[in-house]
């Protein structure tokens, strides 16, 4: 069947970068994926659906349309329960938040992320939430800790080959040490 092909394609690609990058939460993620019931598989498919079209709200119409459909797909993914998408949007609700500049409340929700993408194994979650973490530091004018949330950022990015994500991190630790005076780290 079409199913079929797809969860071997799917199983395929998981275990090529659990090879490449010694990280087996792909893996994980499609058998979880291909344990659960029907009525899960329909209902993370709504509430991935749903997470998508907030993306696409935020890039056109900005974060705080995206915020009024993610709590959603969040209502959603809590009842399947899928930690991994619960985790994906706590981050993308903490970075909209930050976005707009209200940083108490993205504080919180990238914190959360952090910890629930941490508890299992999500690095290229958790690594987006801590560098957005290292944002609303700069943002509240905290240089050191900011500093050490990209540094954390950067270590979690390596484990998995995010090189797209250390380079921003690299940039942001430049332009921290650049408005610290420190040329010869900048």
């Amino acid at each position: 069947s079409a199913q079929d092909s797809a969860l071997a394609r799917a199983h395929a690609l998981a275990g090529a970068y659990a090879m490449a990058w010694q990280d087996s939460f792909l893996v994980r993620r499609v058998a979880l994926f291909e344990a659960w019931t029907p009525a899960q598989r329909s209902a993370w498919y709504g509430a991935d659906s749903l997470r998508r079209v907030g993306v696409e709200a935020y890039g056109a119409d900005g974060p705080t349309a995206a915020r009024r459909l993610w709590p959603r797909s969040l209502a959603r993914a809590r009842a399947i329960p899928d930690s991994a998408l619960i985790g994906g949007l706590s981050g993308n609700i903490g970075a909209a938040y930050l976005a707009d500049g209200a940083l108490d409340s993205a504080t919180a929700w990238l914190a959360w992320a952090d910890e629930v993408a941490g508890a299992i194994g999500d690095y290229r979650v958790q690594a987006n939430a801590v560098g957005a973490l290292g944002a609303v530091a700069e943002d509240q004018g905290d240089l050191a800790g900011a500093r050490r949330r990209y540094t954390e950022a950067t270590r979690i990015r390596e484990r998995i080959g995010d090189t797209r994500g250390i380079a921003a991190d690299q940039n942001n630790l430049g332009l921290l040490a650049l408005g610290m005076g420190d040329l010869e780290e900048a």
